[in-house]
This record gives C-alpha cells, sequence and structure tokens, in this order.
C-alpha cells in the first residue's frame, strides 16, 4: 500500500492561528461598527439602539464624523469593512485549526493589507474631524490610539505570514514536490 503523499508544508500551517483570533476579533469590530454607523440616529445617546453602543457615547465626543450624520465617507469605509468581513472569516476558519495553505495565505495577505490601507484611509480622512480639545486635550490622541491596533496587528501578521511563506516555499522539500 502506497504511503500518503507528504506534505510540501511539513504540516506548518502559512496562517499563524494568532492571525486568525485577530481577524475573527477584528470582523466582530467592524460588525459592529457598521452597525453603528448604519443605525444612526437610533444608535447615537438617547436612541432607541443606544444600549447596544454604549462605548460610541464617548468615542463620539472626540471623533465628530462619527456624529455626523451627512458624511458619505465615512458609511463607504464601513462598506468596505462589510466586504472585509466574509474573508477575515473564512481566514480565521482556516488559521485558528492551524490548516492553512497557500490559498489561506494568500487570503490573510489581502485581508490584513486591506485593514491597514483602510484604517490608513480613515485616520486621513478624519484627521480634520477629530476633536482635539476634547478628552482634556487628548482627543485625537485617544482616536489614533483606538485605531493603531489596525494598523500594528495587521502589520505583524503580515510579517509573521510572510515569514511563514518563505520558510515553507524556500524549503528544498517543497522545491521538490
Amino acid at each position: 500500500m502506497p504511503s500518503p503523499p507528504r506534505s510540501p508544508r511539513r504540516g506548518i500551517s502559512l496562517v499563524p492561528p494568532w492571525v486568525g483570533y485577530w481577524l475573527l476579533f477584528s470582523a466582530v469590530i467592524s460588525l459592529q461598527e457598521a452597525a453603528f454607523l448604519y443605525l444612526r440616529p437610533a444608535s447615537l445617546p438617547g436612541g432607541d439602539l443606544a444600549r447596544f453602543f454604549p462605548h460610541y457615547a464617548a468615542y463620539i465626543q472626540m471623533d465628530g464624523l462619527f456624529r455626523d450624520m451627512s458624511d458619505r465617507t465615512l458609511r463607504l469605509l464601513s462598506a468596505a469593512s462589510l466586504v472585509e468581513v466574509p474573508l477575515q472569516l473564512l481566514v480565521a476558519a482556516y488559521a485558528v485549526p492551524a490548516s492553512a495553505g497557500l490559498s489561506a495565505a494568500t487570503l490573510a495577505l489581502t485581508a490584513l493589507a486591506a485593514t491597514v490601507v483602510k484604517t490608513g484611509l480613515f485616520l486621513a480622512y478624519d484627521w480634520p474631524h477629530m476633536q482635539p480639545t476634547a478628552a482634556g486635550g487628548w482627543g485625537r490622541v485617544v482616536v489614533v490610539a483606538a485605531a493603531a491596533p489596525w494598523l500594528v496587528v495587521p502589520g505583524v501578521g503580515i510579517v509573521a505570514v510572510h515569514r511563514r511563506l518563505r520558510l515553507v516555499l524556500g524549503s528544498k522539500e517543497y522545491k521538490s514536490a
């Protein structure tokens, strides 16, 4: 009886499980943010759904864009997040059990890069709307600090996936498979 073919990845998941957990967490946050934005004014303080978004009551004091019902750019960025969510969940489904192959690694790099780009665009667009005098003069710092994990963690995730790809794809065993 022939033995099963050896995995060119040597059993190594190309996407670290922590990246899958991050993408899962990020998907939940993206869904919550989109719900807050698309359900305004009911989600704003005093609205019927405000009890589901208590943390935004403080955040909108520092970030005027989240209060601005006429601005469509934030909704557009949130729509981009909603497009990203299924991709994040798909990668998480492969990464968490540590079975991610090349296609999952490609999707992970795409999702992580999209998160960095979207967050960067959000901060660039949002900068003039931030209330620098809020939170005792720390309004902009708080808004940037709240967005920073969506720049730093995906950036580290990109490096981690890239390292695993280099490790596996650069191996002699993979090249001969």
